[in-house]
């Protein structure tokens, strides 16, 4: 087993978690607005377009599988410890946000449909 999966997948998980944080954070903002405006706002949907578009490229390889520091590890074997690593530590960071989401949309349908 190649020892740098596990760091390397917590180092990607919570640089991912932070991006889809912010991301989050602009869904929340673009909503509001929406609400407010009863407009869609481009340039905060360009942002949270382009913000879930890079979460696949950090996962899978990006910049970082291709270059001379890790040219000499064989992807194949590091690939379950990074994975195991990468999806607890990005659970850990989202779990709680995740959660308060669900509440959330629960209860505006909730509203919604008592009206």
């Amino acid at each position: 087993m190649i020892l740098i999966g596990v760091p390397l997948g917590i180092l990607i998980a919570v640089v991912t978690g932070l991006i889809t944080l912010v991301t989050m954070a602009q869904i929340n903002e673009a909503l509001r607005i929406m609400r407010k405006t009863k407009q869609i706002p481009a340039r905060k949907l360009q942002i949270i377009i382009g913000l879930l578009f890079s979460l696949p490229f950090c996962w899978v390889g990006g910049h970082w599988a291709s270059t001379a520091m890790l040219s000499s590890v064989d992807f194949s074997e590091m690939l379950p410890s990074y994975l195991t690593s990468l999806v607890a530590t990005f659970m850990a960071i989202m779990s709680w946000p995740l959660i308060r989401l669900i509440i959330r949309v629960a209860n505006e349908i909730g509203e919604s449909g008592t009206q």
